[in-house]
């Protein structure tokens, strides 16, 4: 009898550690299900922050070529202004030099 009761007492040990371990599978299964839905999750929008990013970036590189290429036309345009100013001034004084060098051949 005292065999028997050993042996029942074996049993029911190993059922109750088998017992336990078993549930502790099953919830480290569900734990791992619910981090595996956060996860996949969190993936989402972060996906989505990239995705909003790569978009700020692409609008900021067609303003920054939009600044230049306007950058560029306004140096353009005032070198042109500039320079015709030049011309003009230069014109100009061609032509009063020349009167001052007529005024100066009437004299002698």
């Amino acid at each position: 009898m005292k065999e028997l009761i050993k042996k029942f007492s074996a049993v029911a040990v190993f059922a109750i550690i088998f017992i336990s371990v078993a549930g502790c599978e099953e919830q480290q299964k569900t734990s791992n299900t619910k981090k595996d839905r956060v996860f996949a999750a969190q993936n989402i929008e972060l996906k989505g922050q990239l995705e909003r990013c790569n978009n700020q970036v692409a609008k900021l590189l067609e303003e920054k070529e939009t600044l230049r290429e306007s950058h560029q036309k306004a140096i353009k345009d005032m070198t042109e202004n500039v320079f015709i100013k030049v011309l003009d001034e230069n014109k100009a004084l061609r032509d009063e030099n020349e009167a001052l060098k007529s005024q100066i051949e009437q004299r002698d």
